[in-house]
């Protein structure tokens, strides 16, 4: 939800991702939040580029989505533009350097909510997956890369990362 304008402000300044920042939220403390889709049930998450999931002196969280995509309305599905407006009502309602954020992203996303073409994207989604990145969680690290080697990506497998696993609930992005 909205929440306080500053906290609103501080959540929508630090979504880096539609900007090609290396995570999806790069928080002022320090801190990120890296998000990935998986197909129900949830198998695996694409990585790329593998600094995604280096850790971080500050916190790095890796939340994962499982979601399945329907054709027609399930009655527990969620429609794709529902939820981008219902971001953008939030946006909305700070107005100013929210608002002016909000259409940068949905600018440098290529996304106009408008277009009927996204009326077609039905979802029914999954139980949100946490993990907490440390020095032990399995990766690709950069130094690992050999020099000439561009635009590596790897899948991790979810159950391989029981020891990683975290309440979502407990999740806290900005204390």
């Amino acid at each position: 939800h909205g929440g306080d304008a500053t906290r609103t402000w501080d959540v929508f300044d630090s979504w880096g991702g539609p900007f090609g920042a290396l995570h999806d939220f790069e928080f002022a403390a320090g801190n990120a939040l890296e998000v990935k889709s998986t197909h129900r049930p949830p198998s695996e998450i694409r990585v790329s580029p593998p600094a995604q999931t280096s850790p971080l002196p500050d916190g790095l969280d890796l939340v994962v989505l499982p979601l399945e995509r329907v054709a027609v309305d399930t009655g527990n599905d969620r429609r794709f533009v529902d939820v981008v407006n219902e971001v953008g009502a939030i946006a909305s309602a700070h107005g100013g350097d929210v608002m002016d954020l909000w259409e940068a992203a949905l600018r440098a996303l290529g996304l106009d909510p408008a277009d009927e073409y996204y009326e077609q994207w039905r979802f029914i989604t999954g139980d949100w997956l946490r993990f907490v990145v440390t020095n032990e969680f399995p990766r690709i690290s950069d130094d690992a890369i050999p020099p000439g080697v561009l635009k590596v990506a790897y899948s991790l497998r979810l159950d391989s990362l029981t020891t990683f696993a975290a309440r979502f609930d407990d999740l806290e992005v900005m204390p």
